[in-house]
């Protein structure tokens, strides 16, 4: 998987939006105290081999999380190696 660290200081779960839309994982969220100097918004390219229905964000103490795992097709696998 890929896993995305961001610190949001001072953001609740219910000021935080996250979203996944073509290609693009965007997240924005603020504080309540100070919307205009404490807005949040970050936006980044995800790559196809990123399974989109299993994708999953934790904020725990100013400190989001998002879990992007891998589709099964793109995850590395081990070839044995025979012999003579």
């Amino acid at each position: 998987e890929f896993l995305l660290v961001a610190d949001v200081p001072g953001v609740s779960p219910e000021t935080l939006t996250v979203k996944f839309e073509r290609g693009e994982l965007s997240f924005e969220g603020s504080q309540p105290d100070n919307v205009a100097r404490g807005r949040y918004v970050r936006v980044f390219s995800i790559p196809d081999t990123v399974h989109s229905g299993k994708l999953d964000a934790h904020l725990d103490a100013g400190v989001l999380r998002l879990h992007l795992p891998k589709m099964e097709s793109a995850k590395p696998r081990q070839i044995a190696v025979r012999g003579a």
